[in-house]
């Protein structure tokens, strides 16, 4: 249940990046979702916070959000 953030690509339909993104990985490192975000959690050194995305995504249902 690998998910991938695009930040600034809202046009591109959800299913397009994932069929790209899953055409050219291995089985193990399919992706099942797409996040489009505004902005990314970074700290006062413009570092992107992963474990503030990880907790986000860990909550149930976070498939459905990211998806649409």
């Amino acid at each position: 249940m690998n998910r991938f953030t695009v930040r600034s690509v809202r046009a591109c339909a959800a299913a397009a990046p994932v069929r790209w993104i899953n055409e050219r990985v291995g089985k193990q490192q399919r992706v099942s979702g797409v996040a489009f975000r505004d902005s990314l959690p970074r700290n006062p050194n413009g570092k992107i916070l992963k474990r503030e995305l990880r907790l986000e995504y860990a909550s149930p249902g976070a498939l459905q959000r990211s998806t649409t």
